[in-house]
């Protein structure tokens, strides 16, 4: 009986070790969702800002018709801007995407693991409540 409580107590420490492992996974997966969501939030911020100077720049291009090549070069420049804002914005948001997923994977596994936890202790408890009741000094009555 001891050594199965022995065990039972073994086997809950190792599951608390995996749940504490499993809760800062959770965690980290957390900040880097978090992380990538402000990133994918600059990044939208900032291609709102390009879209916004490439408005001034098309409007200085329609007043001021002797500028118009070295505008049209400025406005080349801004467009690749922009596109390459769009393209961090969707890089940004399919890696949200996979934290994502994988924050619930590791939610799945916690869960899991959480129940592992709630069966071992169920069972410790009914082995401690076993070895109290085989215990000839816990049953005066016998």
């Amino acid at each position: 009986m001891e050594k199965a409580l022995s065990e039972a107590s073994a086997a809950r420490a190792s599951a608390q070790n995996e749940l504490t492992d499993l809760t800062k996974q959770i965690s980290d997966a957390k900040l880097a969702i978090s992380g990538a969501q402000e990133e994918a939030s600059a990044k939208a911020r900032d291609l709102q800002a390009v879209d916004a100077r490439l408005k001034q720049e098309s409007d200085r291009l329609a007043g001021m018709q002797t500028e118009d090549q070295a505008l049209s070069a400025e406005q080349t420049r801004l467009q690749g801007q922009v596109e390459a804002a769009r393209a961090a914005l969707t890089d940004a948001q399919n890696q949200t995407a996979a934290e994502q997923k994988q924050y619930e994977t590791v939610q799945k596994q916690y869960e899991a693991m959480q129940n592992q936890i709630n069966s071992a202790t169920a069972e410790l408890n009914t082995l401690q409540s076993q070895i109290r009741a085989a215990r000839p000094d816990a049953n005066p009555a016998q």
